[in-house]
């Protein structure tokens, strides 16, 4: 959208001054849609430390890759996240430890500290600093304990 501005007061014009600005300002507003979080593989797993660390969490949806060039100069070439983290995955609460952009409808989530019972999926697009994009998928994922009889 081409947002156009032009300053105006009401100091009148009298000795030689304008009630409006000579020129106009342009402004382009990029409208960034919000991550949507569809799908978790896997969607259970063992809520053990060890298991946690080593488990790959795949979470499918859209909108998951910075649109602006601020925040994309920030991932390096390989699609994992800087230490920045453009993108951000949370399951449970608990942040993956790595978070790999593989598309603008998948990002991959390897390690992360083990919870137990059913938790939300969420997914983080930082932008800047102020800009924070953020999606989720409410008790996508579940741990559970493993018991020995």
């Amino acid at each position: 959208a081409l947002l156009t501005v032009q300053a105006m007061d009401d100091g009148g014009t009298d000795n030689g001054g304008a009630d409006r600005s000579v020129e106009s300002k342009s402004v382009v507003l990029e409208i960034l849609a919000q991550p949507r979080v569809t799908a978790v593989q896997p969607t259970v797993w063992l809520s053990s430390s060890v298991a946690a660390a080593d488990t790959i969490v795949t979470v499918s949806g859209m909108h998951f890759s910075p649109k602006l060039a601020v925040a994309s100069s920030s991932l390096p070439s390989n699609g994992t996240s800087s230490s920045s983290q453009s993108v951000a995955v949370v399951l449970g609460g608990q942040n993956c430890l790595e978070t790999e952009v593989v598309s603008d409808e998948q990002v991959l989530c390897r390690g992360f500290e083990a919870f137990s019972a059913a938790a939300n999926v969420n997914v983080q697009v930082r932008e800047s600093e102020a800009v924070v994009r953020e999606g989720s998928l409410v008790g996508a994922v579940q741990a559970v304990a493993l018991v020995v009889c």
